[in-house]
C-alpha cells in the first residue's frame, strides 16, 4: 500500500504529548482530495508527500475539503495535535463504516 507522511514536526509534537500518532496515512485517502491539496497548498498529493507530507490540521482540512484559513481553520486554534489527530481518526472511523455498509 503506497502512503502519505505526516509531518514528522507534528508526529514528534505527537509524542511530547504522551500521545502516539500514526506517521502516515493512506495515499489514495489524500489523492481522492486533490483539488482540495492543490486549492490549499498549491502543489499535487505527490508533491506534498515527498516534500514530508502534512500537518494532521492540514490533512484534515484537506480530506473535509475545506480552505487552509477561515471558520473551519480556525475551530483548531489552540488545539494540540494530538487533539487534532483524534479528530482526523473519528473522521477516518465513520468513512471506514459507511464504505463498510455500503460493500
Amino acid at each position: 500500500m503506497k502512503t502519505f507522511p505526516i509531518l514528522e514536526s507534528c508526529v514528534r509534537r505527537c509524542r511530547e504529548q504522551h500521545f502516539s500518532s500514526p506517521l502516515v496515512v493512506s495515499f489514495d485517502l489524500v489523492k481522492r482530495h486533490e483539488a482540495q491539496a492543490l486549492a490549499n497548498h498549491g502543489q499535487s498529493v505527490e508533491r506534498l508527500a515527498q516534500r514530508g507530507g502534512l500537518s494532521w490540521l492540514e490533512l484534515l482540512l484537506v480530506l473535509t475539503d475545506k480552505p487552509l484559513f477561515g471558520e473551519h481553520a480556525d475551530r483548531f486554534k489552540g488545539k494540540t495535535e494530538a487533539e487534532v489527530f483524534r479528530v482526523v481518526a473519528i473522521m477516518l472511523m465513520h468513512e471506514f463504516s459507511a464504505a463498510y455498509k455500503a460493500g
